[in-house]
């Protein structure tokens, strides 16, 4: 399964480039998708990152206070909302609620806790 991890600055890139790396040894079927991984060097970055967000099946995106405004943060995570079936947030340190605005507005979004629960399983970071 194809999917796509949107990042923005230092801190969320360390946490897409991890998420990158794990994500295959939870589940080999898992095929993330970093643009600073599998963009190659000269390449036409935009057609590349059109065609990822076009085949990913679900996406992740890295937010931070920093980063919750950023121009391609809302880019992909609204292409994201539109496209995939599943989209999660991965927030190191998670923006107020009340803070969040369209696209990242329409994604649910959970607190943090030593052991989480998504679709029945349980993983702990």
């Amino acid at each position: 399964m194809d999917i796509f991890i949107s990042w923005s600055g230092p801190r969320s890139r360390a946490v897409a480039e991890a998420l990158k790396e794990y994500l295959p040894m939870i589940v080999n079927a898992f095929n993330p998708w970093l643009s600073s991984a599998d963009i190659d060097k000269g390449a036409r970055w935009n057609s590349d990152l059109a065609a990822a967000l076009a085949t990913s099946k679900a996406g992740i995106i890295c937010l931070t206070p920093n980063n919750f405004t950023a121009p391609y943060i809302l880019f992909e995570s609204g292409a994201l909302s539109s496209t995939v079936e599943k989209t999660y947030v991965c927030t190191p340190r998670s923006p107020r609620r009340s803070n969040w605005a369209l696209p990242q507005g329409r994604l649910q979004r959970s607190g943090h806790k030593i052991q989480e629960s998504f679709a029945g399983e349980t993983y702990i970071p």
